[in-house]
Order: structure tokens, then sequence, then C-alpha cells
């Protein structure tokens, strides 16, 4: 039986089969054509017996995309009509599946996954069933609100977790304080060579995550944490510092795993293959 997961993002479209094939293509400055144009061919190569897909953005259980503030073009397309797969999820929430059946968060019970890139996402798994809300639009901790009337976010609000602690929150805070318009990979290497700026804007930055981390762990309880994306590896010491962080200010009476993604990239696209291989949420 062949299985497909794919995940749709505003950088890559990225897949992953049961069989053992991975791979991406770049999605930026495309149309809505031209993504989906990727998407079908992908289909027609592989010829898959069930496939799942995996949606940056806020997406319904009946493939509608209400938000995908980092995925503009997706905004208001209802995904069935292009397309047909067995099941759409929200891209963290098949991550978080993803690293429960094959990677950080196997021997868990509930298992919270963030994914920390150009965004914050979210996932969560709870006795090996994922939780995504009434209608599968549940769990988006990036736009939590952690101070209020804040910094803008890209989704239309202000004071979210994202509009703090992303890439372009990042960006944007190194530009208001230097004066210089940088791209994460710069100021990461500024980071780790000591620069003074790029210093203070990551460290805030971390403490604005650990605030929203650590409102969420007292609320889910999770026994694992797991923290994937692309900021894990423009911060190298991400992890450690949250978990001395979180080490110091949680209450909660048991033992928090605090794991880096196994799967790195391709956790999505490897989530939406084994939903829809168990045909359950």
């Amino acid at each position: 039986m062949r299985l497909l997961g794919v995940d749709v993002g505003g950088t890559f479209v990225k897949w992953w089969t049961l069989s053992g094939e991975r791979g991406k293509a770049p999605s930026r400055g495309l149309d809505l054509r031209g993504l989906m144009g990727i998407v079908r061919d992908l289909i027609d190569r592989i010829n898959p017996d069930s496939w799942g897909l995996a949606i940056a953005g806020l997406v319904d259980r009946e493939g509608f995309v209400w938000k995908a503030p980092n995925l503009k073009i997706l905004e208001g397309v209802r995904i069935l009509d292009h397309l047909n797969p067995d099941i759409v999820v929200n891209d963290a929430t098949a991550a978080v599946y993803g690293e429960y059946r094959m990677g950080a968060g196997r021997e868990g019970r509930v298992v919270l996954m963030l994914t920390l890139g150009t965004g914050v996402g979210g996932g969560l798994v709870v006795d090996g069933r994922i939780f995504d809300g009434t209608n599968g639009t549940g769990l988006e901790p990036g736009h939590m609100i952690i101070v209020p009337d804040g910094e803008p976010c890209n989704c239309g609000r202000r004071g979210c977790l994202e509009a703090y602690f992303s890439s372009y929150a990042i960006e944007r805070e190194y530009r208001r304080i230097s004066g210089e318009s940088l791209k994460i990979p710069e100021i990461s290497r500024r980071y780790i060579s000591g620069e003074e700026k790029a210093r203070r804007v990551v460290e805030r930055s971390i403490g604005h995550l650990h605030l929203g981390v650590l409102n969420l762990v007292t609320v889910l309880n999770p026994d694992v944490l797991i923290l994937g994306g692309g900021l894990i590896r423009d911060i190298p010491d991400l992890v450690d510092r949250l978990r001395s962080m979180l080490s110091k200010s949680l209450f909660t009476p048991h033992r928090l795993i605090i794991r880096e993604a196994e799967l790195g990239e391709f956790s999505g696209a490897c989530g939406a293959c084994l939903l829809a291989a168990s045909g359950t949420r």
C-alpha cells in the first residue's frame, strides 16, 4: 500500500512516504495555481492509495483555511476544491503526531510540540490521539496574547507570542535597535559571536518564549515537550536555555522531558502520512 504525507509551507512543499522516500520543492513566491500544481504533480508521480495533507495555517476538518499568516495565498481557500487528500491538518498538529509515532515523543502520554521558525506552531497528542479542538483549528500557541496591545503579529492582531518570538519578530527587533535590516542567519552569527545588540534581541525573545511555554505547560501538563523548527538551528543554545529557565519556574509536580525534534523538517510530512494511514484523528 502506497502512503504519502505532504506538508505545504511558505518556503517549501515537503513530502514523505511510508516506504522511505522524502523530498522538498521550493514554494516561496508561488501563486495558488503553482502551489497546487506541485502537489498534483507529486500525487501523479507517486500515485498513493492514501495520503494526508498538512497546511501551515488555521485549517478546519473540512479543509477550509481560515488563516495562514505566513502563507497568505491559502487564506480563504477550501483545499478540497483543489485536491483530494484523505485527511487535512495543521502542519504542527501533523508534526507532533509524526514525532509521537516515529521521533522524540515515542514514549510520551501527553506530548506537546512547538515549531519555532517563521511563526510559532503547536501540536498536542493525548493518549495516542491528536488534539485539535472542536473543528480542527485548536491549539494555536503562536497566537495567544502575551502582551496586551503589544507588537503587531502577522495574523493581524497585537501582542501574540509569535510577534515576540519568531524569525520575523527577531529581525524586526534587531532592525529597530541597530538600524540594520538583517535576516536570521546573520543575526544568529552575530549572536553566537557575542555581539551585544544581537545578544540583547535574542535573549529578550527567548524570555517571551519562556513565558508562553510556561503558560502552556502549566495548563496542559505534558510529560514530553518537543521543540522543532528553523530557530532551533539558528539559536544553538535555545533548547538548553529554555530547559534551564523552565526548571526554575515550573511548579507542577512532575518531570518534564524537553527534547529537540528527531525528524527535522520532515516531521509534518511524516505525521500527515501516518494520520492518513491510521484513518483517524
